[in-house]
């Protein structure tokens, strides 16, 4: 692959990464919830929302691959850090909350009658 090839792809990844409803949605409701000290706010949203992420990504870079970047501590840290980044990013976190997104935005407008707790169970264990 060439190089403009792979920074295109690369950039597309990260931009799919970071942005989503939460950094379209959250910043102008931040901005109603604040008020007059709307720049101070926008100031630690800017640190927190762009600031930390991009020096994850540095660190990520300057560390090299993911098994070199937590073996410089110690392969139980390693090994640690690499089950609770699994963990987090699938079954605690990330399938959770999508099961429970279809659940409240294509089940529970489609049922009558039912449990709502029952159905959100029930939808959990077949999402």
């Amino acid at each position: 692959m060439n190089k403009r090839k792979e920074i295109l792809v690369l950039g597309l990844a990260l931009f799919s990464m970071f942005f989503g409803a939460g950094n379209l949605l959250f910043p102008p409701s931040l901005g109603v919830a604040v008020g007059q000290s709307w720049l101070i706010a926008g100031i630690g949203f800017f640190i927190t929302g762009v600031g930390l992420p991009l020096l994850g990504i540095l660190a990520f870079t300057k560390g090299g691959s993911l098994d070199e970047f937590a073996s410089k501590v110690s392969k139980k840290f390693n090994t640690a850090y690499l089950t609770t980044l699994i963990l987090v990013i699938g079954p605690l976190f990330a399938i959770p909350r999508t099961g429970s997104t279809t659940f409240e935005m294509g089940v529970l407008p489609l049922i009558e009658g039912i449990d709502p707790k029952i159905a959100a169970i029930a939808c959990s264990v077949i999402f």
